[in-house]
Parts: structure tokens; C-alpha cells; sequence
């Protein structure tokens, strides 16, 4: 059934490939946008963007340029590809370019949102944004994460205290990152077991977007048994403040505010949970992948950990370190390692709805005339891969932000066209938040291990999932062997 599955799939690919040359027989340029062409309403489109969305992009970016419409069935799309363009669209108001579409696909998709929508949405803009941007900014986020680096590094010893079996690259890149994060955010409370059911979910998530999930059972039923643990935690009825201190008293004092139902809560609160670590897990998982594949600027890497180690004391004292003292000069390649992975692995923004005609004014004097109904829709992976604005715009570069002045408080990435976190008003509130556990993933598992493949191991560098939408998901994971580099280091 399996090898029936993977051939269907090779010969849709094929398919594709032929159909794409067959419609560049009808592709029309005078107008501007120009229209990718379609012979079935869009829905052929459709069922090639499902297929493998980066592929399909790439293909009309290639025939159309920087900017042009394309159907996808019903829907109907703007595509910007370029950095000055994509600024433009964040810096359009909201009265002209709606953002919720983003957030219904993602309540949707992830939580099984399907009815009150627009309610939870309001209350999740007016009460939970509000929280979340106070709590992850960077004034914020030291008293927010004080006890972070700890609790990371206690959940990696667990996970590798026998050195004599190999482990899974994602699972020690994820699972000690997403429950440190949630008994930070959430407090003791929190359930500790769902990590294996949010991974069943979020592998998922490419084929629910797409509509096409085959083995529907097992992501069903993670959900739900991720939506009883959340609704459990919703309901305690007292939580020690001083166990939670930020985000899980006060949104369950707004679920009681806006009587919340206890399974809309859970819903509500599962669709965070994955906003705030779907990407951040990627990335981190990515960020290590990509150095292992790059040995030298792993040396590099390690030997500037190595020297800030020396420069706090220890790992302990680095790792009870504020943010804001790993926001330094000393770790400029581990940050700029961070933000190239980012750079690589986001593929598209979340698309805006318009709410009339209007034209989009460009920075060069050009509008795009937008029609109410119509979705913007940022295509980053080919900003970020544009060999005008990046040299050898495929390949993870070490260094390659690490060149910039450094400014506290500030990415390296300023000054380039990097959309890896959205921008203007709706820039991710998460942004600071994600590079600095990121951050600490990397000096833990840097300065403590030597890594080497396992047996049968293809390498250090997965396979990227053909329908991997928004941010990169991995079609195989990658399993290791590690060896302590020094007892004395900290390990048991």
C-alpha cells in the first residue's frame, strides 16, 4: 500500500512538471500583475500547490516574475516575492488588508476551530496579544524566561544519560526545549506528557493544510488527547502565582472574563501552543542540522561558546544568564547561525484578505491593483533566496549576518530584505523569544557533546517534506550518537 502511495506521488510530481510546460504556451505578460495561467478554473493550480508548494512557487516566479496572480481553485492570489514589496503589504493597514484569514486556517487546522471563530479571535487580538507581546519583548522576557536555561539544560541530561544508543536529532533538539518552555510559561500545572502528541500533530500539519491527510486516526486522536490535558489545566481552580507567573493565570482569568467554555479554551490554548512552538522546534532542530552539515562553522560556532563559557564562569552561570546578557557581541556567529537557518527554513507569511479595491503603493512608484476578495500572499523562501540580494542564496552560510554592527537589542538582520518573522504591525510578538531558547539549545548541546551519525545514517542533512508550507517540516529525522567532551563540563 505504501509503495502504491509513494509511486501515485511520483507520478503527480511528473504530472506537474509536464503541466507547467504546457501552460507557459498560455502565459499572457502585458498585464501587470501577470496571470499564471490555468486550464481547469484554478484548480489544477490548486492540486499542484498542494502537492508541493515551494515547487509550484518557484515555477511561477520563474514565469511571471517577482509579483503576479495566481487562482488556486476559489481562491485568489496575490504572490510578492520581493523584500520592498513585502514591506509594503506589512505596512498596509488593517482596514484595507485583513490578517485574521491566517489565524482562522491555523484555529482550523490545528485546533478543529469550526464554529465561533470570530469570537475567539477577538478575544485572542484584545487579551492574549496583549499578554504575550508585554511578556516576550525584550524588557520583558528575562523575568519572563529567569529560570529557562536551567530547566533546558536538566531535560537534555535526562535525555541523554546513555551514551551508548544513538537518539533522535529532533527529539533532542525538542522535546527538553518544549517542556522547559511551557512549565516557564504555563507553570508546574501544565501537563508534562503531551510533547509525543504535539509532534504527532504537527507532523500532520503540511497534509491538513493541503486537505489530504491520509491516516487521519492518529493526528485526531493526539488532538484530542492534547485538548483533555488543556482543558484539565484550564479548569484547576487554583494556581499558585508565584509558580506561573506570566502567561497561564492571566489567560485563564480571560477565559473566565469572556466565559470561555471549557473545550473552546482548550482550543484557544492549543492553537497558541502551537504558535509558540512549531517554528521555534524547526528552527532548532534545522540550526543544529545545518552546522553539522557544515563542519567548519561548527568548529567556529563551538569555539566562540566555548569562549563565552570561559567569560561567565561555567555553563551554569551562563545559563542563568538574562536574555538580555546573551543579547552580547560574544555570541554574534551563534545568533547569526540562528537567523541564516531562519532565513532557509520560513517559506511563506500568512496571507491578508482585502477588504476593497485599492492599489498598493510600491517603493518605486508602481501600484499593484488589489480587488476585494483577493489574499496577498508573501512568498519569503524566494525573497531570501534572491542571488541579487543574497551571494550563494541556497547554501547555510555560517557568518553570513555576523558581519553586520552589532546593536543591542537590535537582529543582525537589519538591513536586509528578512521576513522570517513578518513585519509592521503584525512583526512576530515571539521574535526575541525564539532566538534566545534557540540560542541556549545550541550552547548546551554544543559545549557538552560531540556528535557523530549512527549506524545507517545518511548524514547530518534531512530531507526537506515536499509539502512543507510556512515554515520547513523534515521528511526523515536524523539519529546521532553523542559522547561527552569533558565529565567535568556538568554531565552525570
Amino acid at each position: 500500500m505504501f509503495s502504491f502511495i509513494l509511486a501515485g506521488a511520483y507520478i503527480l510530481r511528473k504530472l506537474a512538471n509536464i503541466t507547467a510546460n504546457i501552460y507557459s504556451c498560455f502565459f499572457d505578460a502585458s498585464s501587470f500583475p501577470p496571470q499564471m495561467p490555468s486550464l481547469l478554473a484554478g484548480y489544477d493550480n490548486g492540486l499542484l500547490f498542494v502537492l508541493n508548494p515551494c515547487a509550484f512557487l518557484s515555477r511561477c516566479q520563474q514565469q511571471c516574475g517577482p509579483i503576479y496572480r495566481v487562482s488556486l481553485g476559489s481562491l485568489r492570489l496575490v504572490v510578492v516575492s520581493s523584500g520592498d514589496v513585502m514591506s509594503s503589504v506589512f505596512s498596509t493597514s488593517s482596514q484595507l488588508l485583513r490578517h485574521d484569514p491566517a489565524h482562522q486556517e491555523v484555529f482550523y487546522v490545528v485546533a478543529g476551530v469550526k464554529t465561533n471563530y470570530a469570537y475567539l479571535y477577538e478575544i485572542m487580538i484584545r487579551d492574549l496579544y496583549p499578554l504575550v507581546d508585554r511578556g516576550f519583548s525584550p524588557r520583558s522576557l528575562g523575568q519572563t524566561m529567569q529560570t529557562f536555561g536551567p530547566m533546558l539544560l536538566s531535560g537534555i541530561k535526562n535525555l541523554t544519560r546513555d551514551h551508548s544508543k544513538s537518539i533522535s536529532l529532533v527529539q533532542l533538539t525538542n522535546e527538553p526545549l518544549y517542556t522547559a518552555t511551557n512549565l516557564i510559561i504555563f507553570g508546574s500545572a501544565f501537563p508534562t506528557d503531551t510533547y509525543k502528541d504535539f509532534q504527532t500533530l504537527n507532523k500532520s500539519i503540511p497534509y491538513r493544510i493541503g486537505r489530504t491527510l491520509l491516516n487521519y486516526w492518529p493526528s485526531y486522536a493526539a488532538r484530542m488527547r492534547l485538548l483533555k490535558s488543556l482543558r484539565d489545566y484550564l479548569q484547576r481552580e487554583e494556581v499558585n502565582d508565584s509558580d506561573n507567573r506570566f502567561f497561564g493565570v492571566k489567560a485563564m482569568q480571560a477565559f473566565k472574563d469572556n466565559n470561555i467554555q471549557s473545550l473552546e479554551g482548550a482550543r484557544l490554548a492549543l492553537a497558541f501552543l502551537w504558535t509558540l512552538h512549531a517554528n521555534t522546534m524547526s528552527n532548532s532542530f534545522f540550526s543544529l542540522s545545518f552546522l553539522l552539515g557544515d563542519p567548519n562553522g561548527f568548529a567556529r560556532v563551538r569555539a566562540e561558546i566555548d569562549s563565552a563559557v570561559e567569560k561567565f564562569g561555567s555553563l551554569e552561570a551562563l545559563l542563568q544568564a538574562s536574555p538580555d546578557e546573551l543579547d552580547d557581541p560574544s555570541f554574534m556567529l551563534v545568533t547569526s547561525a540562528i537567523m541564516e537557518t531562519t532565513r532557509l527554513t520560513v517559506l511563506h507569511t500568512g496571507v491578508r484578505e482585502a477588504n476593497c479595491d485599492f492599489d498598493l503603493n510600491l517603493k518605486d512608484g508602481k501600484m499593484i491593483p488589489i480587488k476585494k476578495g483577493e489574499y496577498v500572499f508573501g512568498d519569503v523562501h524566494a525573497a531570501h533566496t534572491d542571488g541579487t540580494v543574497f551571494s550563494d542564496p541556497e547554501t547555510f552560510v555560517v557568518d553570513r549576518f555576523a558581519q553586520q554592527p552589532y546593536r543591542r537589542k537590535h537582529l543582525q538582520t537589519d538591513g536586509y530584505p528578512f521576513h522570517s518573522f513578518g513585519g509592521g504591525r503584525h512583526v512576530c510578538k515571539g521574535r526575541w523569544l525564539a532566538v534566545y531558547e534557540i540560542k541556549v539549545v545550541l550552547i548546551i548541546l554544543l559545549h557538552l557533546f560531540d556528535f557523530n551519525p549512527a549506524e545507517n545514517s545518511v548524514g547530518f542533512l534531512p530531507r526537506v517534506h515536499p509539502r512543507s508550507n510556512g515554515v520547513m517540516h523534515t521528511e526523515d529525522d536524523i539519529f546521532v550518537r553523542l559522547s561527552p567532551r569533558q565529565a567535568e563540563k556538568g554531565l552525570p
